[in-house]
């Protein structure tokens, strides 16, 4: 599997101020199990993925207002992951 460095959960507050705040990894990867569609759908190695996936990343929640600050943060908390 390909590591993950940077996984970012958006979420949009209109007045709120446009701002990563850092997830643990255990709170990442729950949020990751909760994206699913239909639980009864999960693969029964879901819990392991999901840990995976999050095992090396930097996580993020990225309160967003603003779509430029926004996109601007996100490049700029990848290029910080990637270094």
């Amino acid at each position: 599997m390909t590591e993950v460095g940077v996984i970012i959960f958006p979420r949009y507050e209109p007045d709120g101020r446009t701002a990563p705040q850092s997830l643990s990894r255990s709170e990442a990867a729950l949020r990751l199990l909760r994206c699913g569609v239909n639980d009864g759908a999960r693969p029964p190695h879901g819990v392991a993925l999901a840990a995976a996936l999050v095992a090396g990343a930097a996580c993020f929640e990225l309160v967003v207002n603003d779509l430029a600050t926004a996109v601007a943060l996100v490049a700029d908390v990848h290029a910080r992951a990637a270094s």
